[in-house]
């Protein structure tokens, strides 16, 4: 890694390696998009030629060599996903603030608008097309939800914070399709935008797009279906001994 000079013309391309105060100062001029325990988690920032940055940091609350691997997967994770033809962040470089144990890795923001909020019949379709080709590729994104899922202003969809991600050599097998499918439809914030029908859509349309028969078809929306319900009984348990009210999406 190389070190940076000067605050005042801080270059965030490549490996850096910054001090604290030269950290301070990024955050300083930075919008805090996320935060963390009152700390940045997640900053915004233009170049001078003013594309859009996001910069994740990673702190140690964690074993520092676990902290590297999280880092360096999510740095990884993103030009792996652009090489298997799906839409994702480009990276730009990647650091650590000298004595603190804080890692960060800055990449071009993805412009356009998280699925969140604004599912309907049209984007159902197009996001169970995205995630059967993901299948298809070996893409295994256990962070699979609405929120992660980016309609880009041309209309394609394409994902981000993508450090929970296995890449297998292979197209997934059905386990895996099953649990990931359960994961999307069952994610805590997004069960009510995916009721009233919208999950057994999305397994229909997921089901076309991968070209399986009636009988697939009917077995992994009923697999799914037990996924949702195991899933959302075991959060519930989980509220319930630990006192707290049950979860309102």
């Amino acid at each position: 890694m190389t070190a940076v000079a000067a605050p005042t013309s801080l270059a965030l391309d490549g490996a850096r390696v910054l001090s604290s105060e030269q950290f301070a100062a990024l955050c300083a001029r930075s919008e805090i998009l996320v935060s963390k325990g009152g700390q940045p988690a997640v900053l915004a920032q233009e170049t001078a030629a003013g594309i859009p940055l996001v910069i994740k940091i990673w702190r140690r609350d964690r074993l520092a060599a676990s902290l590297r691997a999280y880092h360096r997967r999510f740095r990884l994770a993103l030009g792996a996903l652009r090489e298997r033809g799906i839409v994702a962040p480009r990276y730009v470089g990647h650091g650590r603030v000298r004595g603190s144990g804080e890692r960060f890795v800055v990449y071009q923001r993805l412009e356009g608008e998280p699925l969140r909020g604004r599912l309907e019949a049209v984007r159902v379709a197009r996001l169970a097309g995205l995630v059967a080709r993901l299948h298809d590729r070996g893409i295994y994104f256990r962070g699979l939800h609405l929120a992660n899922v980016i309609e880009t202003p041309d209309g394609a969809l394409g994902l981000i914070d993508v450090q929970d991600i296995r890449f297998l050599p292979r197209p997934l097998p059905w386990r895996l399709r099953v649990r990931s499918l359960g994961i999307l439809c069952a994610h805590p914030r997004d069960l009510r935008e995916l009721s009233g029908g919208l999950w057994q859509a999305l397994v229909a349309a997921y089901a076309e797009a991968s070209g399986l028969d009636d009988d697939r078809a009917r077995r992994l929306r009923e697999r799914v279906g037990q996924q949702i319900r195991r899933r959302t009984a075991r959060r519930a348990a989980r509220r319930a001994r630990r006192g707290l009210a049950p979860f309102q999406p």
